[in-house]
């Protein structure tokens, strides 16, 4: 968190220790520059209990968030989006079922800001989050024109419920992504030829002005492209390619698709449409 200064170390362990009593062994508040070291040592060499460390990250953020200099915000809209994505993909990356709350989309959406009545939140993804998602997508699926393209989500979702937690929810995944973006780009549109894969077809979407006023959507959704693709990879092969998989990561990615996937149909529906 480069952005994030000392100062609003300091402050944020000050303000959890004031409203929790929780206080972190050796921590050393003294100075900016000690209090940068000891978060470095708390979070990567200390802690071993993942609730602590985002209790203290909650609390440091929120005052980085809400502080000003003389003229502006320390931390602008943009950078603070830059921190929760750096965040939000070392949760992917660590199997940790967490999200932020305002989204970096909602802070450029809405000009947020921390306040005592919403405060950013790191809040655990549950079955009930991606129930409510699912929903959305379910919805965009009655029709006929999306019927298709989010067949492979349903059935991966399906296969979820059904205790069927293999690669194959995975493929499913990526079919309904690549599906929907070619739908729109080749079939809806003549923006691009079939066949020509997700990557493309999100720059295209970019360009076409589907992710404004939230340009950081598609390096979002190119990012969980990527991840799926090279999961399949790790676990590639036909000997392996409906290999067991962690439950917890098969919501994990189930929650973040239909989240993309309702995103980018309804952006589409509400430019061209």
């Amino acid at each position: 968190m480069k952005n994030v200064q000392g100062n609003h170390i300091q402050r944020g362990y000050e303000e959890m220790l004031d409203y929790t009593g929780y206080r972190i062994e050796g921590f050393d508040n003294s100075s900016e520059v000690r209090a940068k070291k000891s978060q470095y040592k708390f979070i990567l060499e200390d802690s071993n209990d993942i609730d602590y460390i985002l209790s203290y990250l909650e609390y440091v953020l929120n005052v980085a968030l809400s502080s000003t200099g003389r003229y502006e915000y320390d931390i602008s809209n943009e950078e603070a989006c830059e921190i929760i994505h750096k965040i939000e993909r070392t949760f992917e990356d660590e199997g940790i079922l967490v999200q932020v709350k305002p989204s970096a989309s909602e802070i450029l959406e809405r000009n947020w800001r921390p306040s005592n009545d919403e405060p950013l939140q790191f809040q655990q993804v549950s079955d009930e989050t991606i129930i409510e998602a699912d929903q959305e997508v379910r919805t965009l699926a009655l029709g006929d024109k999306w019927k298709e393209p989010l067949a492979p989500y349903n059935k991966a979702w399906q296969m979820y419920k059904d205790g069927t937690h293999t690669t194959a929810i995975l493929e499913k995944l990526w079919n309904s992504l690549e599906l929907t973006t070619e739908k729109i780009c080749a079939d809806l549109n003549d923006w691009e030829d079939e066949g020509k894969g997700v990557g493309r077809y999100l720059e295209i979407l970019k360009n076409k002005d589907i992710f404004e006023p939230n340009p950081s959507m598609q390096q979002e959704a190119s990012h969980i492209t990527q991840s799926l693709r090279v999961t399949l990879n790790r676990l590639g092969g036909d000997r392996k390619r409906h290999a067991d998989i962690d439950p917890d990561y098969c919501i994990f990615v189930l929650h973040q698709t239909s989240a993309y996937l309702s995103f980018i149909i309804k952006r589409y529906k509400y430019e061209y449409e």
